[in-house]
């Protein structure tokens, strides 16, 4: 008698954890489908903004040198067939050719082979103009 009523608590058990099993997953399954919509079209924050900040931002852009105070992030995300691409620009920088050396100095130091990842469809940018410089990363979703 003990046995099968142990039984049926362990089936019990399981079945409560296949029920919070599956409840995760979904909520996984929504909050990846709205992420997705939220930066197809194209998303531009600011670290300020603490949610598109910590849960968009790449380690390898958020942990980017400081070039500025002012720095805007953009993200936008690709299908199939496009890119998605991921971009800090600092504007009003002091030094533009430093932070250019600077930034090339950090990827190497990262561990970042730009050669090795744009073969494998990532591709590394540190795109200088005026008083600005942005670090782009573009990674191909599929057939680039």
């Amino acid at each position: 008698m003990r046995v099968e009523g142990g039984v049926q608590k362990l089936i019990k058990w399981f079945g409560y954890f296949f029920v919070m099993l599956s409840v995760g997953l979904l909520l996984c399954m929504v909050f990846n489908f709205f992420l997705f919509g939220y930066i197809f079209d194209g998303k531009e924050y600011r670290k300020s903004n603490w949610f598109d900040y910590y849960y968009l931002t790449p380690g390898i852009i958020k942990n980017a040198p400081q070039i500025s105070n002012n720095a805007l992030y953009y993200v936008q995300g690709g299908d199939e067939n496009t890119l998605l691409e991921e971009k800090v620009t600092w504007s009003q920088v002091n030094d533009v050719p430093q932070a250019v050396k600077i930034l090339k100095l950090y990827l190497v130091e990262s561990g970042i082979d730009v050669e090795a990842r744009y073969k494998l469809g990532e591709r590394y940018f540190i795109i200088p103009s005026e008083n600005k410089v942005s670090l782009v990363i573009n990674t191909c979703m599929k057939n680039c």
